[in-house]
């Protein structure tokens, strides 16, 4: 009989963890797209504060930390730099280049490095 609920025993604290894998596994897959999209709407707002910041002082900004606060007083964008992607790390502002005819906004993604495929893939947002 002991052996008999010791095989139960384990044959639900095996069932047990092979559940919270499973959910673990879901759980993390499942904020990945979640993490994206806040990303993606986070740097079309900065681009939005930068667009907004050219049609006020007529120049681009040279710095992120620009579209907190113009010349003019303007508050264009809240909370201030540095802004931070869904995986929590800094995202990149390069301004504007008349070489290259836009600046972006960049995230890199899950990962947090140049290039990647899938969620590791970079988000960027150009301007104008």
């Amino acid at each position: 009989m002991r052996k008999l609920i010791e095989r139960i025993a384990f044959t639900l604290l095996g069932g047990l963890l092979t559940l919270f894998a499973l959910f673990a596994f879901v759980w993390f897959q499942a904020r990945t797209p979640a993490k994206i999209a806040f990303t993606t709407a986070h740097l079309v707002t900065e681009k939005m504060a930068t667009t907004n910041f050219f049609t006020m002082t007529g120049r681009w900004p040279t710095s992120a930390t620009e579209l907190v606060k113009n010349p003019l007083g303007v508050v264009f964008i809240y909370p201030p730099p540095p802004f931070r992607d869904g995986w929590g790390r800094p995202t990149v502002y390069e301004a504007f280049s008349p070489t290259a005819g836009y600046g972006r906004v960049i995230s890199y993604g899950r990962d947090g490095k140049p290039g990647g495929a899938g969620a590791d893939s970079d988000i960027e947002v150009r301007f104008p």
